[in-house]
């Protein structure tokens, strides 16, 4: 009985952990001091609003590190499961 209990934990952690995953780009330059990420769900299907709020904290995060503002130009949270941020 055991084994079977164990296993209902663990895959009870990975569907946890794959629900909370969004996938990021990362941080790309678009122009001059100009520079973009796009955050999506992935299969985790997590709300737009949080989409938004981690591309908005990765983009201040990469301007913090560099001692500059973040001052963004755009967002088109139109895009199904995903965020593009501009900035």
């Amino acid at each position: 009985m055991r084994p079977a209990r164990d296993l209902w934990h663990a895959l009870l952690v990975s569907g946890l952990l794959l629900m909370g995953c969004a996938v990021s780009s990362g941080v790309l330059p678009s122009g001059k001091d100009t520079y973009s990420v796009m955050v999506s769900a992935g299969q985790s299907g997590a709300p737009i609003s949080l989409l938004i709020k981690q591309a908005y904290e990765e983009a201040n995060a990469f301007c913090d590190a560099r001692g500059k503002l973040l001052h963004p130009i755009g967002t088109d949270a139109k895009m199904a499961g995903a965020v593009p941020v501009d900035f």
